[in-house]
């Protein structure tokens, strides 16, 4: 079969607009710098919003203040998944429709998210208003005080979720466009924002665990502004009158099965978090409350630390979409092998930091001894093999770029889904608490083998386009050489 005729720096778009697209010419390590690493910068600032929030209700509101916002962990990693939801299926579309040339159809997907986005807003606030409170009752193990934190907490964010969905939307958008350094810039401003807004709702005005929330809505809500404003730039390459002219309740589907793996891969996350958080309540037979808060350290530290990961996912997805949008399979061959190299060598230097400073790491949230104590615990259990989360992660996203949902699924889902709640209920149920940590580690050794024998099935020494054949976009299968 013949190859397609690359689209390369000064064709026309189908709808007869010149496109001059970095992607497809710059060497590959030149897009990682450029592009990859402002995305990670900002993955980091983003990642700093959790820190910053856990800092000041441990040092000024209390631990069981930083108790009640752990336990709702997993109500607000659905919020995340959501919209990772909208922000992976429309990178994967809207590059390679981008690299395509093809401006015209990147307008359609980004008006489909923007519809999606709203009615997915009002829908999962219809549902926490339905369940929602009793929902955080079990998971604050029936304590009054704590839930009622956690409610005050979850309901401002849920309320703020268009907020957070259209952030998602246009920096995902900005990012593909090749704007990574205009978006790490905003990225700083919301999270010095967010610091100053923590500081005065909660020191000054005393407003505990809801200011932390005000603050988190207030500083995304200033972001989301700028962008839209930057819509309106003449020289934007996807202007704000430009959504309005394209149906806002059509395309969903498509946006849904290419985002829907990772969105729930950390709705899977959600589960396991509500997994270990009810497997610690029934096993810890004293000090719940500082257990639960020294959990809550660790999925902020885990947290952050996955955000620079996730963003040189995100930033390697986009410089695959464009590639493989324009045929151009060995470019996107070699900016994967990059980012698997790089997400192992910076997940095995984290796995490095957790096991032996984990005590260290939980000094920076709390002065609580006990809490201190349990934090280390954790961390040294669950960091035995973060250097294989990386690559695992990287490949996923590849695999979403290209458009072969399945496989992202495959590597995403098993071990929320799966694995870990089954590890972790077992090993509490025959050993107790203390079981609950090292099936984490277990679980990524499962994960890491199941990568392996898929990578061993789709490599064919000497063929461009790794995993292409299998991909949904039978287009792109067949346009292979």
């Amino acid at each position: 079969m013949d190859q397609k005729t690359p689209v390369t720096q000064g064709d026309s778009s189908p709808d007869g607009m010149p496109v001059s697209n970095p992607f497809l010419t710059a060497p590959v390590t030149r897009l990682f710098i450029v592009n990859a690493l402002p995305v990670v910068f900002m993955m980091v600032m983003q990642g700093l919003l959790s820190i910053v929030d856990a800092i000041f209700l441990g040092h000024f509101v209390g631990t069981r203040a930083l108790s009640a916002v752990s336990v709702v962990f997993p109500i607000l990693i659905v919020t995340i998944a959501l919209s990772s939801l909208l922000g992976g299926g429309l990178s994967s579309l809207y590059a390679r429709h981008l690299g395509a040339g093809n401006r015209h159809r990147a307008a359609q997907v980004m008006a489909s998210a923007h519809g999606l986005a709203m009615f997915i807003a009002l829908a999962i606030n219809l549902l926490y208003a339905a369940i929602g409170p009793r929902l955080i009752l079990t998971l604050a193990q029936g304590d009054a005080e704590i839930a009622a934190m956690a409610g005050t907490y979850t309901r401002l964010l849920m309320l703020a979720t268009p907020v957070q969905f259209l952030l998602s939307l246009h920096s995902d958008g900005f990012r593909n466009e090749g704007k990574a350094p205009m978006i790490a810039v905003t990225a700083v401003a919301v999270t010095l924002a967010n610091m100053l807004f923590d500081y005065v709702f909660v020191v000054p005005l005393g407003y505990g665990v809801a200011g932390v929330a005000l603050g988190t809505i207030l500083a995304q809500l200033i972001a989301v502004v700028a962008l839209v404003v930057m819509r309106l730039h003449p020289e934007a390459m996807l202007r704000l009158p430009t959504l309005f002219a394209h149906p806002w309740h059509r395309g969903w589907g498509n946006v849904l099965k290419l985002g829907a793996p990772m969105s729930l891969s950390m709705i899977g996350l959600a589960l396991s978090s509500a997994v270990v958080i009810s497997a610690l309540g029934a096993t810890a037979l004293t000090g719940y409350p500082e257990k639960a808060a020294a959990y809550g350290i660790v999925t902020r530290l885990y947290g952050f630390a996955f955000m620079p990961l996730m963003g040189l996912a995100m930033g390697m997805q986009s410089i695959v979409g464009n590639n493989v949008g324009a045929r151009l399979y060995r470019r996107s061959d070699a900016v994967l092998r990059v980012a698997l190299g790089l997400a192992f060598a910076y997940c095995l230097a984290l796995e490095l930091l957790f096991v032996g400073f984990g005590g260290a790491l939980a000094r920076i949230f709390t002065d609580d001894p006990v809490v201190i104590a349990y934090a280390a615990l954790i961390l040294r259990n669950v960091s035995l093999l973060f250097a294989v989360v990386g690559p695992t992660l990287a490949l996923a996203l590849y695999f979403q770029a290209i458009g072969a949902p399945g496989l992202t699924a495959l590597l995403s889902l098993l071990k929320p889904y799966v694995i870990a709640p089954m590890l972790v209920i077992s090993g509490a149920l025959m050993f107790g608490e203390h079981a609950i940590w090292p099936a984490q580690a277990v679980a990524d050794l499962v994960v890491l083998c199941v990568t392996l024998v898929l990578l061993r099935r789709l490599y064919v020494p000497g063929q461009p386009g790794f995993g292409i054949r299998v991909t949904t976009d039978r287009e792109d299968a067949r346009d292979m050489p």
